[in-house]
């Protein structure tokens, strides 16, 4: 089960271009908006004296949050300039494409995740699993990092945190090693060396200890006895 977070930089950066304020205030809008921190946001707004049309305009990326049948029709009403046209038009057709193939069921548009316009330009998302607390896959188009870079080019890539993805498939029963392995005195470093890698080939994780450590928690239990590996218990 996952949820991919959509949007797109480019209804941030219309709706900033279209602002007079200074640099300070860009940014603080921008961390309102990942924040979705709609008190914060008024008071930028207030501060700056924005009109009361460009204020409605920034609640709704900051207030928005659904499917795409259910954004799509919020977004299309705030974009009356050329440039947010332009950028609805692109946002759009994405989505569209989505729920052509099948693909839109788990996608919600969220405005929080467009939160680095120094890197991004276009679309960016973020995907979270059920069972991980935090996103296991982020990316978008950074043709700005581009332009930094001296380049006139479309450029598009994302990340997979795999580190993360340990997380998935765990029961309720979290194990700290798949085996412990006990040995004594009598065993050579070569055999349980021997022992440890025979079993981590097979189970997975070993840990080798004389005794049993408090606290750990292990799926398999083994013995060395001599050079041969047996098995005392299985937790199922």
């Amino acid at each position: 089960k996952y949820v991919l977070d959509l949007s797109h930089i480019g209804f941030v950066s219309a709706l900033l271009d279209n602002l007079d304020c200074g640099e300070k205030s860009r940014k603080d809008i921008v961390n309102a908006i990942g924040e979705k921190n709609q008190s914060e946001l008024q008071k930028i707004c207030e501060e700056n004296g924005f009109g009361l049309s460009d204020c409605e305009k920034l609640n709704v990326l900051v207030s928005t949050y659904g499917t795409i049948e259910s954004v799509l029709p919020k977004l299309e009403k705030i974009c009356d300039t050329d440039e947010l046209k332009a950028v609805y038009d692109e946002f759009s057709e994405l989505c569209g494409l989505l729920h052509k193939n099948g693909l839109d069921e788990n996608v919600r548009i969220d405005f929080s995740v467009a939160n680095d316009m120094n890197y991004y330009s276009g679309i960016v998302f973020h995907g979270f699993i059920e069972g991980v607390p935090t996103g296991v896959l982020s990316g978008g188009r950074y043709g700005n990092l581009m332009k930094k870079m001296g380049r006139k080019s479309g450029a598009i890539g994302f990340a997979v945190y795999v580190d993360l993805l340990e997380r998935l498939g765990m029961s309720d029963k979290h194990y700290d090693v798949d085996a412990l392995l006990l040995y004594d005195g009598s065993s050579s470093a070569e055999e349980v060396s021997s022992a440890v890698r025979g079993l981590t080939e097979k189970v997975g994780s070993v840990t080798a200890q004389k005794s049993v450590p408090e606290n750990l928690k292990f799926r398999e239990l083994y013995k060395l006895d001599g050079k041969e590996v047996k098995l005392v218990e299985r937790d199922d």
